[in-house]
């Protein structure tokens, strides 16, 4: 099964019941957080509750092992081939910023749903 990351970009404030719900069964509890998952249908309804908080997509395992080295995880070649769910790995914001955080990928933000999550995360490892 393909891999689908999600990184949460906006705060803690006026985030509804259902919202918060869904983000702390993901454990995307603070700004900048990513988890990785392995592609269900329940899963991909969670990011979809969420989209107005976070951005997800597909994600190639050359970049989660990246990540993995780069946060100095314990045996990162193991932890990409069996991914931990719910383990959140933080990162630093991107580099040359974010277009926007109250507008989805289609209208030239950046929230919701994207084709790759392999460019955004590169910037902020």
């Amino acid at each position: 099964m393909p891999l689908i990351a999600a990184v949460r970009l906006r705060g803690r404030v006026n985030v509804g019941v259902k919202i918060a719900t869904a983000l702390e069964i993901l454990n995307l509890r603070k700004k900048n957080a990513m988890v990785v998952f392995q592609e269900t249908p329940s899963i991909k309804g969670m990011f979809a509750k969420a989209k107005d908080f976070v951005t997800y997509g597909p994600m190639t395992e050359e970049t989660l092992l990246a990540v993995y080295k780069a946060k100095k995880i314990v045996n990162p070649e193991k932890a990409v081939k069996e991914p931990k769910e719910h383990n959140p790995v933080h990162l630093a914001p991107p580099r040359k910023g974010l277009k926007s955080v109250k507008l989805p990928v289609k209208a030239g933000g950046d929230l919701g749903e994207r084709k790759e999550m392999d460019s955004l995360v590169k910037r902020m490892i």
